[in-house]
């Protein structure tokens, strides 16, 4: 009989071959409709225990690769949003789960420990035994030696499982801190002064003219690129050292119980052979990088590309040469961590059998294991003081930042009042940016003016004469250092350089609003049907071009319902004014 092999569309039964493997039975798994919260917010103990609720993701792995749709929306208490909730109410109450993992790590290192040391002792019954059975004699009971192999194989299998677990707990923490480190550092740089972005410390908030209330610090004030390396850099460093900063504690604890079973066995002559065993540019790239993007106009006007891209190409070429020499000491270091527990443990037997002592198979073999459960933890142990520092060094700089002035909204807020917009006798001044104390920078000083509620007001001046600067007064983006400005209603700011998220039309217009698509069609036809977007794509879940995102800020503002609209024009065309004055 010729066996049925699997063609579309043939659901008979599979060849014998084929059920040896349990993997393979069963038919391929169909692809979700949407996402679904990950099998562990509902496992129970004993599924948590051996990681049984991974086993569906897993199986589904074999058969095909996952899609999108398979991979399980994060556990709802480990979200960001929860995660920085509960970092931001006291680190001191998650102690808890940090140490829940390092507990772990070092009843691992203990089973790690005593299992071989055992060993002596389950070698030793089985010699005694065949000795007695050789004489003639009766042997040892039988339920000492079964009782030393269970209870190697537990110790075996607790150690397992203990290890399992404290990996996959200190990454959970390690994440759970990374995401909401990125979540407090990103709501930071949204509400930090424009003296701390310049690198100022107020000293005397009395002072009007923003120089002499204010010193200049070491570190050289919070630009976009030193904030995004926080993000990315600062923040993995600290979730890759949650996965080994337990080993800085645990790891001497096990070498120093190690080396006296050790001592134990093959007494001093166990010293030599520990002996050998324990002698055994980037932040560049990124700022050129960061510098180019944000000032990828000029760089394209003035046709600076070939000049950007040899200083990026020289940097990259030192980076990979630094990488490359970096992977070959690992590598190096990796290969003599490999060899050095072989001459080790022929030193130590060596020296064992050099000063009288017998080649006792219990003893040796023991020893031998032992020998073996040193070796990681004295590899992993400068890695772990290594990485640790890099977070420490990480959390200060983090730190650093968090605890830097933040932006005060000066502008009050008065919805009884009659006008708009008052201002009386009001000054504003833009922070430094220079050591120099003789700088000259733009000031508002003395403004005085008001603005009726429904009133149309257009600012137009020369280029260079304040209008922007005006509007950032107003939106509290610059420091008033004199007067009364006060508002009758919220604002909605659409300034000069249109912000838009790497998303659709919709997506822009809406945020995170709950709008229907009748909602967002009315914006988009009251604002994307302008006279410059008749070469837009009529379809409000195509993502944006470059051209659109001025109009898109537009139905943004419009879509926030707030009262008072503040439109800085300079980037807009002919056009767009007129239909925004005149509606034509």
């Amino acid at each position: 009989m010729v066996e049925s092999e699997d063609v579309p569309g043939d659901y008979s039964r599979p060849p014998w071959y084929r059920c040896l493997n349990p993997m393979q039975s069963g038919r391929i798994p169909p692809i979700p409709d949407a996402r679904t919260i990950t099998k562990e917010y509902e496992a129970g103990f004993w599924s948590q225990l051996v990681f049984h609720w991974m086993g569906e993701h897993m199986s589904t792995g074999y058969h095909r690769s996952l899609e999108y749709n398979d991979i399980w929306l994060v556990h709802p208490k480990r979200t960001t949003e929860s995660s920085a909730s509960k970092l931001m109410e006291s680190l001191s109450l998650r102690a808890r789960d940090i140490w829940w993992s390092g507990l772990l790590r070092l009843v691992s290192d203990l089973f790690l420990v005593f299992a071989p040391f055992t060993l002596r002792y389950l070698i030793s019954f089985v010699q005694l035994s065949y000795a007695a059975l050789a004489v003639g004699g009766s042997s040892s009971n039988v339920g000492i030696g079964i009782g030393l192999l269970v209870g190697i194989i537990v110790m075996q299998v607790m150690q397992s499982l203990t290890n399992s677990h404290y990996q996959y707990q200190a990454m959970l923490v390690g994440a759970q801190a990374r995401s909401s480190l990125v979540s407090l550092i990103f709501a930071k740089a949204l509400k930090l002064s424009n003296r701390a972005r310049a690198g100022l410390q107020d000293t005397n908030s009395s002072e009007k003219d923003g120089i002499d209330g204010s010193t200049r610090v070491a570190d050289g004030g919070w630009p976009d690129g030193r904030i995004f390396s926080l993000m990315s850099n600062d923040a993995e460093r600290i979730f890759q050292a949650s996965k080994v900063i337990h080993l800085v504690w645990t790891n001497p604890i096990a070498i120093i119980l190690t080396v006296v079973l050790l001592l134990i066995n093959l007494t001093s002559s166990t010293l030599p052979g520990i002996a050998v065993l324990v002698l055994g540019l980037a932040d560049e790239r990124m700022n050129l990088t960061q510098e180019i993007l944000q000032g990828i106009r000029f760089v394209k006007y003035f046709a600076w590309e070939q000049a950007f891209h040899k200083c990026l190409r020289e940097i990259s070429v030192r980076e990979i040469h630094s990488l490359q020499i970096l992977q070959v000491i690992r590598s190096a270091l990796g290969a003599v961590s490999m060899a050095i527990p072989i001459f080790s443990n022929m030193l130590a037997y060596i020296t064992y059998s050099l000063t009288g002592h017998s080649l006792d198979a219990a003893i040796i073999f023991s020893s031998l294991a032992l020998f073996n459960c040193l070796r990681n933890p004295l590899n992993w142990l400068p890695i772990a003081i290594g990485q640790s520092a890099d977070a420490w060094s990480s959390m200060r700089r983090i730190e650093k930042l968090l605890l830097v002035e933040e932006f005060q909204d000066r502008v009050l807020l008065d919805e009884q009042m009659h006008a708009a917009i008052e201002m009386r006798d009001a000054s504003f001044t833009w922070e430094r940016t220079t050591e120099s104390q003789n700088e000259v920078h733009f000031k508002l000083e003395h403004v005085t003016f008001q603005a009726e509620r429904e009133e149309l007001i257009a600012v137009v001046r020369a280029v260079g004469s304040g209008k922007t600067s005006l509007l950032c007064a107003l939106a509290s983006e610059m420091r008033n250092t004199a007067g009364v400005v006060r508002r009758g209603a919220s604002k909605a700011y659409c300034p000069q350089l249109a912000w838009i998220q790497n998303a659709t039309v919709r997506d822009n217009i809406s945020l995170a609003k709950s709008m229907t698509r009748t909602g967002i069609t009315g914006w988009w036809t009251r604002v994307l049907f302008t006279p410059t977007s008749a070469s837009y794509p009529r379809e409000i879940r195509r993502r944006l071009e470059n051209g659109a995102r001025l109009d898109a800020n537009l139905g943004l503002e419009l879509a926030s319902e707030d009262f008072l609209s503040w439109l800085d024009g300079l980037d807009l065309d002919l056009a767009t004014p007129d239909w925004i004055f005149l509606g034509e």
